[in-house]
C-alpha cells in the first residue's frame, strides 16, 4: 500500500464517518480516528488518555522514545517538561513565519493555475518548511541540503507505510528479514545529521 492509497482509505473511512470521529480495527487493534476538533481537544488535555497503539511502536527506532511515543510515568515527566513551551502566545512569535510560507505557497500555486499541481509534493513542502523553521530554527529552502532532508523524510513516510500495512515486518528481528531495517537506518541517519 502506497501513502496514497492509505490517505484515500482513510479519506474514505472519514466519509463513511460523517465527519464524526471514528474506530476502526486494523490487524485486531483498535484505531480511534480523531477528525473533529472538540474530540482533539479532549484528548490533547487528557492526562489519562495516552495509551498508544502498536504502530506508534514502529515511530521508535526513528523517533526514540519521546513524549510521543511514551506513556505512564515518562509520559507525564516529559510533558510537565514541554508544557511552558507550548503556551498560547508561542504562536504569535511564529506568524511572520507562517505567513511567509503561506505567500510562498499562494505564489506556487498562482504561477501554476493553468497546470495541474500535484498537492502530494506541494504541501508536505510547505508543512515542512513551516516545522523546520519554527522548531528547530531552518529555513529550508535556503539550505543546500533542503532537498536531502525533504527526500529522507519522504523515504521514512514510505517505510512506515509499509511497515504499517504489513503485519510481518512489525518486528525489528523481522524487518532485517525484508531489508527495511538497513534502509531505515539510513534514513534515519539522514533526517537527523
Amino acid at each position: 500500500m502506497t501513502p496514497a492509497m492509505l490517505f484515500r482509505f482513510v479519506r474514505d473511512a472519514y466519509t463513511k464517518a460523517n465527519g464524526r470521529s471514528y474506530l476502526w480495527y486494523f490487524l485486531f487493534a483498535p484505531m480511534y480516528n480523531v477528525v473533529c476538533a472538540e474530540d482533539a481537544e479532549e484528548i490533547f488535555q487528557s492526562t489519562k488518555l495516552i495509551t498508544k497503539n502498536i504502530v506508534y511502536e514502529l515511530l521508535r527506532p526513528f523517533m526514540g522514545d519521546g513524549l510521543l511515543i511514551s506513556t505512564d510515568r515518562k509520559w507525564h515527566i516529559r510533558r510537565k517538561m514541554l508544557t511552558p513551551a507550548f503556551h498560547f502566545n508561542i504562536l504569535q512569535e511564529f506568524l511572520d513565519i507562517f505567513k511567509e510560507e503561506c505567500n510562498k505557497l499562494v505564489e506556487t500555486l498562482y504561477r501554476n493555475m493553468d497546470n495541474e499541481v500535484d498537492l502530494s509534493k506541494l504541501i508536505p513542502q510547505f508543512t515542512l518548511n513551516n516545522v523546520c523553521e519554527t522548531a528547530l530554527g531552518v529555513k529550508l529552502d535556503d539550505m543546500i541540503e533542503g532537498a536531502q532532508y525533504r527526500e529522507a523524510i519522504h523515504a521514512l513516510e514510505t517505510v512506515m507505510v509499509e511497515r504499517t500495512c504489513n503485519p510481518l515486518i512489525y518486528e525489528d528481528e523481522e524487518s532485517t528479514e525484508y531489508e527495511l531495517e538497513p534502509l531505515q537506518d539510513g534514513i534515519t541517519i539522514g533526517v537527523t545529521s
